[in-house]
């Protein structure tokens, strides 16, 4: 592995990635019962469905989770545009942070699938 240049636009970088990943906004939903936790660069620190919640029906399940996703997103973008931004940054940065998009998109279906199937095992008269 080489080491990083230091110094300029590098070091701009650098403390922006670093602000990324301290960063943290929660978002809540179905009245408190879920709660999603994310970092600056969009994946999840934190996941809580309380036990109550489990007896939602999936769908309402699956989409109280994408409403906390949306809420902790729109707190984590919301901190994000009131930092200054940096002096310098490359052009290849829009795209890194579009594939962290990506990737933590991937991962709340991820997780909102796994959150439906244990859902639907939990209800009465599931096998």
């Amino acid at each position: 592995m080489t080491t990083p240049p230091s110094g300029g636009a590098f070091a701009d970088v650098s403390g922006l990635v670093a602000r990324f990943a301290e960063l943290r906004a929660r978002g809540e939903a179905a009245d408190g019962m879920v709660s999603v936790t994310l970092d600056g660069t969009g994946g999840i620190t934190d996941l809580v469905i309380a036990p109550k919640a489990m007896r939602l029906a999936a769908e309402d399940l699956a989409l109280a989770i994408r409403e906390a996703f949306d809420a902790a997103r729109a707190g984590v973008q919301a901190e994000l545009q009131a930092a200054p931004p940096p002096s310098a940054v490359p052009a290849d940065l829009k795209a890194t942070l579009e594939e962290m998009g990506f990737q933590a998109q991937r991962r709340l279906d991820e997780i909102l699938s796994l959150a439906s199937d244990v859902a639907a095992r939990t209800r009465p008269g599931a096998r």
